[in-house]
């Protein structure tokens, strides 16, 4: 008679170390993973923007006035002849990637602030033409022409209104954000005979 032996051999159970290694490489990929988004995401929402070498100053401003709103480098018009305060700055992108910038709203309540892009030449110099939207590498220059003025403001006599502010734009690696740029030299707008605003203006 033929015995059959109908124990069934335990299965080898895979050594530890290779789970522990396929855990490890899951880590250490998800982690770079992490790091790689992280660093996307850095890069992308915080632009790096500094004042440049280019500045145009309104003809009718002074520099340096004995009291001032922001500092001593403001530029302030007192009652401009042409009624508002205009001239250009230039900024420049001190990030280690390609930044596209445009215009946002200034929200200068009922204050008059409008400004327009302007392209810088590459290695330098004034700016050359008027732009929507500028591409701006690493360590390359735009200009924003800029007009303030008291708009619907009312202003009495020896009143001044200014900012050190400008609000951008600006897109990089896909990523999009406006930011609050502030320039070195504020604006101020200066009145020693008052201002009233025009009849079109909401009572």
């Amino acid at each position: 008679m033929t015995m059959i032996d109908t124990a069934v051999a335990p299965v080898a159970a895979p050594p530890r170390g290779r789970h522990r290694r396929r855990w490890i490489a899951v880590a250490v990929a998800a982690g770079l993973t992490v790091a790689a988004v992280s660093a996307w995401l850095v890069v992308g929402l915080t632009p790096h923007l500094v004042n440049g070498s280019v500045s145009a100053p309104d003809p009718e401003a002074v520099a340096e006035p004995p009291g001032f709103m922001f500092g001593p480098d403001e530029q302030v018009v007192t009652d401009p002849s042409d009624g508002s305060l205009d001239g250009e700055w230039s900024f420049r992108n001190t990030g280690s990637v390609t930044i596209v910038v445009s215009a946002a709203d200034q929200d200068a309540g009922t204050a008059t602030y409008d400004i327009h892009l302007r392209l810088v030449p590459p290695h330098g110099g004034s700016s050359i033409a008027d732009a929507d939207v500028v591409t701006v590498g690493p360590g390359e220059e735009f200009a924003v022409a800029y007009s303030w003025a008291p708009g619907c403001t009312r202003m009495s006599a020896g009143r001044s209104l200014g900012t050190d502010v400008v609000r951008l734009h600006v897109s990089a690696l896909g990523l999009s954000r406006t930011v609050e740029v502030h320039t070195d030299q504020p604006l101020v707008y200066s009145t020693e005979i008052g201002h009233v605003p025009p009849t079109t203006c909401p009572s």
